[in-house]
């Protein structure tokens, strides 16, 4: 059994901050986005790294097992990238 406590993130992008685990920071991006509220977070957080290797060339990888790994392994990728800055 895993007790390891999630780790909180604060990120910031121009004039927008996310702020929460690494999955509650995935679904405020996919909540502020028109067409994609209500997807499946999942489906969201694939479709949103093809999107970034397609259009930008950039790929993170979705490492892990769970939905919860994946979510932090894409949140990194986002700061390591430089897309977003940890605050």
């Amino acid at each position: 059994m895993n007790t390891t406590e999630p780790i909180k993130h604060e990120l910031v992008n121009e004039d927008s901050v996310f702020t929460g685990t690494a999955l509650e920071v995935v679904r405020q991006l996919r909540d502020q986005g028109y067409f994609e509220q209500g997807v499946d977070l999942g489906v969201y957080l694939g479709h949103l790294s093809d999107l970034l290797l397609q259009v930008a060339g950039v790929e993170i990888a979705l490492e892990g097992e769970t939905l919860e790994e994946r979510a932090e392994s894409f949140v990194k990728g986002l700061v390591a990238t430089g897309y977003f800055k940890e605050a």
